[in-house]
């Protein structure tokens, strides 16, 4: 059991350090949303930018780091 753990911890490391590094590349994530207009069909849509600081970027890649030294001492044991 102690080898799958591992294995989902380095998985979840590595998706960590890769969410991380891509959000402290480009800290800005544009999305748009659709809203309906009360009392009519129509609907607008509108166009949003969420900004992620950049030490938030830098400590979800050192959670990634983290977790990938526990699953490494995991397997070791």
């Amino acid at each position: 059991m102690h080898r799958v753990e591992a294995a989902w911890l380095r998985i979840v490391g590595v998706l960590l350090i890769a969410l991380g590094t891509v959000l402290f590349a480009s800290p800005y994530i544009s999305y748009s949303t659709s809203e309906h207009l009360r009392n009519t069909p129509l609907s607008v849509k509108r166009e949003k930018t969420l900004a992620v600081p950049r030490p938030l970027a830098v400590l979800i890649i050192a959670a990634g780091v983290t977790v990938l030294a526990i699953a490494s001492r995991q397997q070791q044991q």
